[in-house]
């Protein structure tokens, strides 16, 4: 009898990789602990991880004020020099070396903001099988929009930035701005700020006691508290003329502002020339604003243009009703006459006008800061805008199935 041929054995092939799920989180701020923008990406960071999204952020420079290197939480890679004009090149190189370094384990590089080196990075990004994300920050005046040139430069980025997979718009009017230049809706999420609700203030009178050598505030003093990098685009100059007559006519109000910038001098002086250097306060950076948001009666905000002010979440938060000029994403935060008044970029006779009727009213401050922190808990706590990039790093993850599984096998990725 024929022996029976044994059936082949099929060829044993190596088990395909799940797809690459790692998310690069690229910012490039000096200084990343300094600012509301930054605090946010390292807040976000901090919590994706604690709910296991594998998630690195990469920024220029990540040292506290002190020198000493950020906590862990964010994985912070690239420390370069703080010098703009040595660090630019290498900072950049860098990135590119990382990612191509990592191109089998990233799935999604998430963009913060528009400049010509970020547009860049996109059809690079692209090549490599990753996924990207572009997260609006600021529109108006200086917005990320006017970083992209006039005629044909800007033709040429807009057509880069219409093969990003996903962006991230913080307001509403970066939503439609968006929309106006060509980006398509159903690539479009819109995920607001979002801060902490839950962190502990401490008690009024102890945390005017702790400020007593930097706000030495009298018993039954107003304090006016603002905050931001003292730059042209937060008009603090405009803020001290709009508060100019109320020093003048109410002796307990005094204006402390949180911040450091380039345009420090010229508010210091603005508030010389008008004789009310001894009633406006510049602390400059603080780390940690909690003890100067529990000792401030209201917080008021007169930029001319924002993406969404953490600073304005954080003092929702902290139960301080709001003066506020209507700029992208204020105006999603602060309902008018319920959480604080809104005024028009640029009114500084309205500002001021705003500013006497809350300093005047003690229960209308409480009622509206009473409002504003449920507003902030409902719509802007920092679980919903982790729960919301959770899901898009997902989603686009999963999208990308396809496309880890070419890159390993060595063929042209799949395109968005």
């Amino acid at each position: 009898m024929d022996a029976v041929a044994a059936e082949p054995r099929p060829i044993a092939r190596p088990e395909s990789p799940g797809p690459a799920r790692d998310v690069v989180y690229l910012c490039r701020f000096a200084g990343l602990a300094r600012g509301g923008a930054e605090r946010q990406a390292l807040l976000l960071a901090r919590r994706l991880r604690e709910c296991g999204v594998r998630i690195e952020v990469v920024a220029e420079d990540a040292r506290e004020q002190n020198g000493e290197p950020l906590g862990s939480e964010c994985r912070v890679l690239l420390r370069t020099p703080r010098a703009r004009h040595a660090s630019t090149m290498e900072f950049w190189r860098r990135v590119a070396t990382r990612l191509w370094r990592r191109r089998h384990e990233v799935g999604v590089l998430h963009l913060v903001g528009i400049d010509s080196e970020k547009v860049a990075f996109v059809p690079f990004a692209k090549r490599l099988g990753m996924r990207t994300v572009v997260k609006i920050m600021l529109t108006g005046d200086g917005g990320d929009f006017e970083n992209l040139g006039r005629g044909l430069e800007r033709r040429m980025k807009l057509a880069t930035l219409r093969r990003v997979d996903r962006f991230v718009a913080v307001s509403r009017r970066i939503e439609r701005d968006l929309v106006s230049v060509g980006i398509s809706p159903e690539r479009i999420v819109y995920v607001p700020n979002g801060v902490d609700v839950n962190r502990d203030f401490p008690h009024r009178e102890p945390a005017r006691l702790a400020l007593r050598e930097i706000v030495p505030l009298r018993a039954g003093e107003t304090m006016v508290l603002s905050a931001g990098r003292l730059v042209p685009q937060k008009a603090f100059v405009e803020l001290i003329r709009a508060f100019a007559p109320i020093a003048a006519s109410r002796s307990h109000v005094r204006l402390v502002v949180l911040g450091d910038g380039p345009e420090r001098s010229a508010i210091l002086a603005e508030a010389a020339k008008l004789g009310i250097g001894d009633r406006v306060a510049l602390p400059g950076h603080v780390a940690d604003p909690s003890t100067f948001l529990a000792a401030a009666d209201l917080f008021v905000l007169g930029s001319r243009s924002e993406g969404l002010s953490n600073a304005l979440l954080e003092a929702m938060a902290a139960r301080l009703p709001v003066v506020a000029t209507r700029t992208s994403g204020t105006e999603d935060a602060v309902r008018d006459s319920i959480d604080g008044l809104l005024v028009e970029p640029g009114d500084g006779e309205a500002l001021g006008a705003a500013l006497s009727r809350l300093i005047d009213s003690p229960d209308r401050r409480t009622a509206m800061g009473n409002a504003a922190r449920e507003r902030v808990r409902q719509s802007f706590s920092i679980e919903a805008t982790v729960e919301a990039h959770r899901r898009l790093y997902a989603e686009l993850t999963n999208l990308g199935d396809s496309n880890a599984a070419r890159r390993v096998e060595g063929t042209r990725p799949i395109r968005a």
